[in-house]
């Protein structure tokens, strides 16, 4: 976790492409090296720390949201030749101090441009804020403002879709680190309704039941899991107990309704003791074309029994798993799963799906920030493509960091389109990346889809 608090400086630089090292791909997926980037100009800024790719001024071509550690945020407007290469918009934290969470959430109040979610952490105030989307982009100053439980709400953000089909986008929000009355850091989560006078006050509160649970880890929109037309919502304990006291992680699946979302889970599924079962998650789309949404969870600390010899491996490769929708629900066994090809490269850290290709198949992105290849763990992104049998059993496309440690604080990953094509992109934040101007500087790299 980043400890040192950094501020943006403005007059950043652009990325050169070939700093990072070219990928494999396997026909007209994502470009091998990236189209688009942008750098931090000054130590431990740690830009890309957040990414997110949105629509903020209604122009039909998705636009680039990168944030430092300060928290600020930084939009690039796409268009049809790319995205801008300098800042379209440089905005300070509301609430400045050190940045938590961004992600777009899609229309929140129903004027017809995308909106971004951001959190803040400063003088014991956590904060979560929305700016919104207009004609010139992000709005200055947030249009709706929150703050819960001290002092750590907001460590993760989730788009939650709309949860009760009244037309707008609701918001997740994760406090991992909540101390109850009764326990220690069980964790909570917060679904707040989107709206054009949406209430501050949270429809539904999730809580952890046992010391150290920390319920509200990683918390994401599962798409339409049951295609009933409303958003079903994701929430991950990472170590939760179980009524013989027995510890393990797990992920509930909370379905949506005209009421909102129900208080009971109506799916959940647990991964080994000792791993980190929900150290992501979040909507796989369509991977198989069946119009139902399918679900994927990050293990990026999931062992798995290797053997070389005498001797056992498979330490911390980290897996990915792929759960189909269907009318009565998500299965509770996997369709698909991925495992990390060496110890410690902890796969499953980050996740991320579109369809890439444009081929009406819901395709998936993971992370493994530990991969280690010729250099000293550059870290290493997949892409597998979804077919009518699901998804590839090998990736389609993979990139590496470019650098020793590249990832050591995680890639950051968003998918969008930001040149207007049929294509998907892909946005990837490397906050530990380090360049000229210092260690850690940060970068921001973007992939475009049927790019060389």
């Amino acid at each position: 976790m980043l400890t040192r608090r950094m501020f943006l400086e403005i007059g950043l630089g652009l990325v050169l492409a070939s700093s990072l090292t070219m990928g494999t791909a396997l026909g007209a997926v994502l470009g091998t090296t990236p189209s688009w980037g942008f750098e931090g100009n000054a130590p431990d800024q740690f830009m890309g720390k957040s990414v997110a790719i949105a629509d903020v001024n209604g122009d039909g071509v998705d636009d680039l949201v990168v944030a430092p550690y300060s928290g600020d945020v930084l939009v690039f407007f796409g268009s049809t030749i790319g995205p801008s290469t300098s800042p379209s918009q440089v905005l300070i934290s509301p609430n400045p101090g050190s940045g938590g969470d961004l992600v777009a959430l899609g229309d929140w109040n129903g004027d017809g441009y995308g909106d971004v979610a951001i959190s803040s952490f400063s003088n014991n105030v956590a904060s979560v804020d929305i700016l919104f989307g207009s004609p010139s982009g992000l709005s200055a100053s947030p249009g709706w403002s929150t703050t819960q439980d001290c002092c750590s709400f907001g460590q993760s953000l989730g788009a939650a879709g709309d949860v009760n089909g009244d037309g707008y986008k609701d918001l997740l929000v994760g406090n991992y680190d909540y101390n109850s009355t009764s326990f220690q850091a069980a964790g909570r989560a917060y679904l707040f309704l989107g709206g054009p006078s949406a209430p501050t006050t949270p429809a539904r509160v999730f809580d952890g039941t046992s010391t150290g649970d920390f319920l509200g880890y990683a918390l994401s929109g599962a798409g339409d899991v049951n295609h009933d037309g409303y958003g079903d919502i994701l929430i991950s304990e990472v170590s939760a107990q179980d009524v013989h006291g027995s510890r393990g992680p797990r992920v509930q699946l909370f379905l949506g309704s005209a009421t909102g979302v129900a208080s009971t889970p109506a799916w959940v599924t647990s991964g080994p003791a000792g791993s980190l079962y929900g150290s992501s998650l979040g909507s796989a789309g369509a991977v198989n074309g069946d119009g139902y949404d399918d679900i994927v969870v990050g293990d990026n600390q999931a062992n798995i029994g290797v053997k070389r010899g005498s001797a056992q491996t498979g330490l911390k490769r980290g897996k990915a798993y792929v759960y189909y929708g269907s009318k009565s629900g998500a299965s509770m066994v996997p369709a698909w799963t991925y495992t990390g090809q060496e110890d410690n490269d902890f796969l499953g850290d980050a996740v991320a799906a579109r369809d890439i290709n444009h081929d009406g198949y819901s395709d998936l992105i993971v992370s493994a920030p530990y991969r280690a290849a010729l250099l000293p763990k550059p870290g290493q992104i997949y892409l597998f493509l979804g077919s009518s049998k699901g998804l590839g059993k090998q990736p389609a496309w993979t990139v590496q960091g470019g650098q020793p440690y590249a990832g050591n604080v995680g890639f950051r990953l968003a998918v969008g389109n930001a040149n207007g094509d049929l294509l998907g992109d892909l946005l990837v934040g490397m906050a530990q990346w380090s360049n000229t101007a210092g260690a850690s500087a940060g970068r921001a790299v973007l992939f475009l889809g049927g790019a060389p």
